[in-house]
């Protein structure tokens, strides 16, 4: 079924480009994850990650693409930028800190001025200030914030209002982005892609269905 796939996907290469140029109004993210089941007859997404961790993990062969799409990215969304904040969560999880450790070298090594804070409170990490529409880290005035927090659990007032950039956006965190809703969407998108690729969708997706009240 995989090779089918890949098969279907190459003679398909400028259907699903178009595809892609007309979807190019959407706002793409900084960065996203996903995790993927194999089961040979079919894969599909499970899940997507809008805050991803595990840079980390990463192997040496990736870090020269992860810098010219930063670079890249950055430049076509955020011309200009040159001072980079990073929003952490924080946690006692010290494979998140390798992960954060990650991002911002992978962001120095494309040439910014990386800084790292939380909007939570913390004894550990440097903690964001507001100062009238924008957040500082001491006397570090960043252009753009990237955020790594999920918002699961996170008071988010203190970025209402700010005038720099943030990527991904916080209302994608899970205080507000609903799980269903986040697969409808996902579904649609799938169901395109398929009729590009003339397979069942079931063949790269994964049905379900929203109940509530269950006990």
């Amino acid at each position: 079924m995989i090779w089918d796939l890949n098969k279907k996907i190459i003679e398909k290469k400028d259907q699903l480009e178009d595809w892609f140029g007309r979807n190019k109004k959407l706002e793409l993210p900084f960065y996203s994850s996903f995790d993927i089941r194999n089961a040979e007859y079919k894969t599909a997404v499970i899940d997507s990650n809008a805050f991803p961790a595990g840079f980390n993990n990463l192997c040496d062969e990736t870090h020269t693409i992860a810098k010219d799409a930063i670079k890249s990215f950055i430049k076509a969304k955020f011309h200009g930028t040159k001072k980079i904040a990073i929003i952490s969560e924080v946690t006692t999880n010290s494979f998140y800190y390798e992960n954060l450790n990650e991002i911002k070298k992978l962001l120095e090594e494309s040439g910014f001025e990386v800084r790292t804070a939380t909007i939570e409170k913390s004894d550990n990490i440097e903690q964001f200030e507001k100062r009238g529409q924008k957040l500082c880290i001491k006397e570090f005035i960043p252009d753009l914030l990237i955020s790594n927090n999920d918002f699961s659990s996170t008071d988010t007032s203190i970025l209402y209002g700010i005038s720099q950039p943030i990527t991904p956006n916080h209302n994608l965190g899970w205080y507000k982005r609903k799980k269903h809703r986040h697969f409808c969407v996902k579904n649609e998108l799938i169901k395109e892609i398929a009729e590009i690729l003339k397979i069942d969708r079931w063949f790269i997706g994964a049905y379900y269905e929203y109940v509530e009240e269950v006990n």
